[in-house]
């Protein structure tokens, strides 16, 4: 217990240097971004893509993941509106082969920029459609960066700030932080994922990006935290590191990959019970994903 302790004050501590990190960047009048998922490319608006995301789950006997269909389209010079779809999967490799799909709770919202603003203002929420079943419950585990999108029967409004110092032509950092405030009628979730009720959350994120002429690839980190809840913050919080590639020298659509990895899944089972390291055993904090994107101008 004393070294799970000291795992969740280390993690705590390193959020809090993330957040002044953060409010840092902000007061060094950086350059205004877009908004889109963290992990397409950057910085474009009137944006389309679908991501497919999948975790490594053992001794499933069958296939588990996520698809994303998200998409913004400029509606003056300083306001953006988005949406995204998330759908649920599952395929059976039994003898009885079958497959299954549940919608996961839709988001809308809007992106603002003020004049002369680095900062774009995101408000929105998810609507509260996602069953309580099964596939909606695996499906949580393809939420990097996307809490609540399979929260069963749950709902959440989010208002968070975007924006990005530039290193170079070619080298930005995005930076965005807010909170959101999320509610669900049902206990189900995953293993490792923060018990939601009706709680006030905080979340961060970070993704280092290089735009190349034939390659886009970014480096991030994201995560959450229950303020309201009960537990420790290891066992309210959620973060992942996060990789991606973008082929962007090819016209119209631009295929890309990626790779997460949960950072403090370990700590979660560190010292839980037997149930739950034989789920840890079967769910591994590794994530894989494909996508495919476009911009209409």
């Amino acid at each position: 217990m004393k070294r799970f302790a000291r795992a969740s004050h280390g993690i705590e501590g390193l959020c809090w240097k993330i957040g002044m990190f953060l409010i840092l960047g902000w007061a060094l009048l950086p350059a205004s971004t877009a908004a889109q998922s963290l992990w397409l490319p950057p910085y474009q608006p009137m944006q389309f893509g679908v991501e497919s995301v999948q975790p490594d789950i053992r001794d499933l006997k069958g296939v588990s993941g996520a698809y994303f269909v998200t998409g913004t389209v400029s509606l003056t010079s300083g306001t953006e509106f988005v949406a995204e779809m998330p759908v649920a999967y599952f395929r059976t490799d039994a003898e009885r082969s079958g497959a299954d799909t549940k919608l996961g709770n839709p988001y809308v919202g809007l992106a603002l920029t003020p004049k002369r603003s680095p900062l774009m203002i995101e408000v929105g929420g998810r609507i509260p459609i996602a069953e309580n079943a099964s596939t909606t419950v695996l499906g949580q585990h393809a939420e990097v960066g996307r809490p609540g999108a399979f929260l069963p029967e749950g709902g959440m409004f989010t208002v968070a700030g975007n924006t990005r110092l530039m290193f170079s032509e070619s080298t930005s950092l995005r930076l965005r932080a807010g909170g959101f405030y999320a509610h669900s009628t049902e206990a189900a979730r995953a293993p490792s994922m923060p018990k939601v009720d009706r709680d006030l959350f905080v979340q961060y994120g970070s993704v280092l990006w290089y735009e190349g002429d034939t390659f886009t690839g970014g480096l991030g980190f994201t995560g959450h935290a229950n303020l309201t809840g009960q537990g420790n913050y290891g066992q309210k919080s959620r973060h992942d590191l996060a990789a991606t590639i973008h082929i962007t020298g090819v016209p119209i659509v631009k295929p890309g990959i990626f790779a997460a990895w949960n950072i403090d899944d370990e700590l979660r089972y560190a010292n839980s019970s037997g149930r739950a390291q034989d789920a840890r055993r079967n769910i591994t904090s590794w994530r894989f994903g494909v996508s495919l994107s476009t911009t209409l101008y």
